[in-house]
């Protein structure tokens, strides 16, 4: 987890650092959960398809995987838009609940593409090809690393 240069005054390093933790812990429990969830799912229906020769199947599981995501994403979308006032419900800080909901309104951008990898990584692994996932994840940890050093030195 990447935080940047932090101010010079502790309470903002305080707040920052909260905020940051607690988005990264509602992106995990109410966002990403789901997409595992999904993925689990298809992972031994798929593996039973292949296993069966029913590729027919495997692209039904798919698409179903697809609008399944597809519909979870409305809630989630909306949680993660209404993230600021939900923590306010909560009783969090007003100040670390505002930085979190602005954090979590951006993390809100990536959830189609973290719906995607895990549903064709795990559709991909059932028919035991792993490489374009393997490719995938070397690709975008590269990318992050690029992208958070320079958002943070630059």
């Amino acid at each position: 987890m990447y935080t940047g240069h932090l101010s010079a005054e502790a309470s903002e390093i305080h707040l920052l650092l909260a905020a940051n933790g607690l988005s990264y812990l509602f992106y995990v429990l109410f966002l990403y959960s789901f997409a595992i969830g999904v993925g689990t799912a298809l992972d031994a229906m798929c593996a039973q398809a292949h296993g069966r020769g029913a590729k027919a199947e495997i692209i039904v599981l798919l698409q179903t995987a697809v609008l399944c995501s597809a519909v979870l994403m409305v809630p989630i979308f909306f949680t993660c838009y209404f993230a600021t006032d939900i923590l306010l419900l909560l009783g969090q800080n007003p100040d670390v609940a505002a930085l979190t909901g602005r954090v979590l309104w951006i993390f809100m951008f990536g959830l189609p593409f973290c719906f995607g990898y895990e549903i064709f990584k795990r559709v991909l692994q059932a028919q035991n090809i792993v490489l374009p996932a393997v490719y995938a994840g070397v690709c975008a940890n590269v990318t992050n690393l690029i992208v958070a050093y320079t958002l943070m030195y630059h």
